[in-house]
């Protein structure tokens, strides 16, 4: 294991909400917020990380549709580091909807993180959505990645063809109707 010192970057860090989804821009690459040290092993190999996906298409807010990518990676396929006391787990996932007809690439990057006291259990799943707006098409390929921010070159790709419906209209859809469980207090 070796230890390095990372600067101070949290006061250069810009916070947005797009698509819903919270990014943090930093101003450095590959920088972590906090001057907490992290605790790595220098490994240069690279493999897969195994991870499960779905995707969902929903009416969008613009009269639309809006394909959800829903992703879990075990947390056995992850480095865990040490930071500032704690045990933090991370990915970076992208999202690329790609129609071959219109010549149109959408695409979307995330970086997700958790910092726990202790180790999680190895079958435990960290999940995440992102989203991307789209024209209705039949021929459109997906292409999820997702990779292991702790260990660079390893990741895996996951491609396929993916028939974005039309869900533009008044009409009520299942997907316009949220379910929950009266009284809870988180989901």
């Amino acid at each position: 294991m070796f230890q390095r010192r990372l600067p101070r970057l949290l006061a250069l860090a810009q916070a947005a909400v797009i698509g819903g989804v919270v990014v943090v821009l930093l101003a450095a690459a590959g920088a972590v917020p906090g001057d907490g040290r992290v605790e790595t092993s220098a490994e240069t190999a690279s493999g897969p990380v195994r991870w499960h996906y779905d995707l969902h298409p929903f009416r969008g807010t613009a009269d639309g549709t809006t394909v959800v990518a829903a992703v879990a990676v075990p947390v056995r396929e992850l480095r865990r580091e040490r930071f500032e006391g704690d045990i933090r787990y991370r990915f970076d996932i992208r999202f690329v909807l790609a129609d071959t007809a219109e010549q149109r690439v959408i695409d979307t990057i995330d970086s997700v993180y958790v910092s726990v006291p202790s180790p999680l259990a190895r079958r435990h799943l960290l999940h995440t959505t992102v989203e991307l707006d789209s024209e209705p098409s039949s021929s459109t390929w997906q292409r999820l990645v997702v990779t292991d921010a702790g260990r660079p070159g390893y990741g895996q790709l996951e491609q396929s063809d993916f028939t974005v419906p039309d869900y533009s209209g008044t009409g009520l859809m299942l997907s316009d109707i949220a379910f929950g469980l009266p009284g809870s207090r988180g989901g």
